[in-house]
């Protein structure tokens, strides 16, 4: 069992399996009586935590170091799933951030904040950019074979080919992309208006 300030997790419990059925049931009858939007909201929620089920991750490793390692790969793996969860997921391989920067049109007030836009383009293509270098391809010829791509197809950096990302489960959480890229602009943007700045090389 583990207690926290907000929830209470139990692990092998000795409940019946019939009897949290029948609880659930009783749960969804109340709801289907409820006229309050809040009250039904939270019995649901509570339908959810009845049904669930709990998993347990073993780690094991041959050296101390190698377990700490694999532990937060694991970590950063659920975190990513929650964060899936709460927003959804995209095409992975940068290709969405690709898309947006070939979409972004914005008018500017003169022609130095206009300059931005193309600096602010070439950083969205970077994550892909790089992905296609690294693999062993030419980031030039990719991305213009990226433009006339719709939907969900891009490019599978593992394997070189064409494919549904999200079909062949090369994705992100929607959430992430989302902050990581909010967090870049608020950096850059702390840069710019910044005298002076110790960059460690």
């Amino acid at each position: 069992m583990e207690i926290t300030k907000h929830a209470t997790t139990v692990v092998d419990g000795a409940g019946a399996e019939g009897e949290v059925s029948e609880r659930i049931e009783k749960i969804r009858n109340e709801i289907s009586e409820c006229d309050d939007i809040a009250l039904a909201t939270r019995l649901q929620e509570r339908i959810t935590r009845l049904a669930s089920g709990i998993a347990i991750i073993k780690v094991g490793a041959s050296t101390q170091v190698e377990m700490i390692e694999k532990k937060h790969r694991i970590e950063d793996a659920l975190e990513a799933v929650r964060s899936a969860q709460q927003e959804g997921v995209i095409p992975g391989g940068g290709t969405t951030l690709l898309r947006v920067a070939s979409r972004l049109v914005v008018d500017f007030n003169n022609e130095e904040q206009a300059t931005s836009l193309t600096v602010f383009k070439r950083a969205l293509e970077s994550p892909f950019r790089r992905m296609a270098l690294n693999s062993g391809l030419n980031p030039d010829i990719v991305t213009m074979q990226m433009e006339s791509e719709i939907g969900s197809f891009g490019i599978n950096f593992l394997s070189g080919e064409r494919v549904d990302l999200v079909a062949a489960g090369v994705i992100d959480p929607a959430k992430v992309t989302r902050c990581a890229l909010k967090n870049a602009v608020s950096v850059a943007g702390a840069l710019l208006l910044t005298n002076h700045s110790i960059v460690q090389v």
